[in-house]
């Protein structure tokens, strides 16, 4: 069994000699300082095994910052396993510089940080940098509440070779920021499967500092080399920006396989009277290097005034994008008069270009996207082939859609907008006030495609 842990003092302890650490029971850690961790691992070949257990952050969470586990590396041969890691305020386990981290059977529940006097900030249930050979399986991060600029379930950042499996990110909540259930920055060759995302939910909470409020189930972003298989993203809420079940953002040679997504809501607006977001998107593409999503589907996608036009099952944005034998269905939008007048331009979308009004990306086509087999169902617009060039689709089909084929001439105008609080960040934009609109005329660049 090793060295048995039956209790932690306040300052926490730290492991500097390899071996296998068992908890005898479960443990209540009230730390002594505001940036602390109850477990501090500094050698490599090191087991810990919470034995079933429960470790318990029982300090307050108002600007404090506590870790359950943190592995300061760089170290090699690291295993955290079988139990949970409760109410703890910034991480469960947070890792560094870890060559082999193996993260089984851990639940991590309760994370609750409440923290904008530090920007950029993101609590995450599991998070793991500059690391090697990370597997986290059979995990779930649960039940958090935070006030920061940004949130995640798992998050990976600069690693490679690693693999996520069979994981569950579940009813995360940020009051005044973005969240994610699983998100990948600037990773490669990293496997996610059998993964659920469900029932995410952002807020404005009067912070335009941050750099976004979206709401997605995976969010993988400059990345390479990735496979998504069997996974799905559901009852996702946004308020004022994006609300994606999974959204590839700059990434390149990615493979997306049985991915399912629905109950997709963005606009929600707490105390609103006009409720509005950026876009909702069951899978969006953002490709800079081939990506390929096959036998996926999306379902009840819903966009509130969408300040990018619509609501979509599939959307493309980049550089040979495939869809394969995907369905998107129940896509809508509410359009709510302004003046006395709808915007006609507001859709939804069962397949169709990635808007975003933001510079560089608004004036970005789909180039030589295909789309395979696909299906759309209940919608405004099943195929939109606005902004795409030399693109293709080949026996694809539609049911109750009002237009089954967009072909706007080229040129033909949309004016997407934003604020603050959406896609708009106070450091980007920084003479719009929060209230005020920034709106981006765009022409359609369609050209070169084949379609029914």
């Amino acid at each position: 069994m090793g060295t048995v842990i039956s209790q932690i003092p306040a300052s926490g302890i730290v492991i500097s000699t390899p071996g296998t650490y068992t908890l005898a029971g479960s443990i209540s850690w009230n730390p002594s300082a505001p940036y602390s961790a109850a477990i501090t691992i500094v050698c490599s070949d090191v087991t810990i095994n919470l034995n079933g257990y429960t470790l318990t952050n029982t300090m307050a969470d108002s600007g404090v910052h506590t870790a359950g586990i943190l592995v300061k590396g760089p170290v090699d041969n690291i295993t955290i396993t079988n139990g949970i890691l409760a109410a703890f305020t910034e991480y469960g386990i947070l890792a560094a510089h870890v060559c082999g981290l193996d993260i089984l059977s851990i639940q991590v529940t309760g994370l609750r940080l409440n923290d904008l006097s530090i920007r950029e900030l993101t609590p995450s249930g599991i998070f793991a940098s500059y690391s090697q050979s990370v597997t986290i399986t059979q995990c779930t991060v649960s039940n958090a509440t935070i006030t920061a600029d940004a949130g995640a379930g798992i998050q990976l950042i600069r690693s490679n070779q690693s693999s996520v499996n069979n994981c569950t990110t579940q009813s995360l909540v940020n009051n005044a920021g973005g969240m994610q259930g699983f998100s990948y920055l600037a990773c490669e060759q990293i496997a996610t499967t059998s993964c659920t995302s469900d029932s995410l939910q952002t807020f404005h909470g009067g912070n335009d500092a941050t750099s976004g409020h979206t709401c997605i189930g995976f969010l993988p972003t400059l990345c390479f080399g990735l496979i998504f298989s069997q996974c799905t993203a559901s009852n996702l809420t946004g308020c004022c920006d994006d609300c994606h079940g999974l959204s590839v953002f700059l990434c390149g040679d990615v493979t997306v396989e049985i991915f399912q997504a629905s109950n997709i809501l963005d606009g929600v607006l707490q105390g609103s009277s006009f409720p509005s977001g950026a876009k909702a998107t069951g899978i969006e593409v953002y490709s800079l290097l081939g990506t390929t999503v096959s036998n996926s589907s999306a379902t009840n996608i819903r966009a509130l005034n969408p300040q990018d036009l619509q609501a979509a099952g599939f959307s493309a944005w980049g550089l040979g994008i495939v869809f394969n034998r995907c369905t998107a269905s129940n896509v809508s939008v509410q359009n709510d008069a302004v003046n006395g007048i709808t915007n006609p331009n507001v859709r939804g979308i069962g397949f169709g270009w990635a808007p975003d009004p933001r510079s560089g990306f608004d004036s970005t086509v789909a180039l030589g996207a295909t789309y395979f087999d696909c299906q759309a169902a209940t919608c405004d617009v099943a195929f939109d082939t606005w902004n795409h060039q030399f693109s293709s689709w080949t026996q694809t089909s539609y049911t109750n859609c009002s237009t089954g084929y967009l072909a706007e001439p080229y040129g033909t105008p949309r004016t997407l907008s934003c604020n603050p609080c959406s896609e708009c960040p106070t450091s980007t934009y920084p003479a719009t006030p929060p209230s005020t609109m920034y709106e981006t005329a765009l022409k359609n660049q369609a050209l070169g495609n084949t379609h029914p």
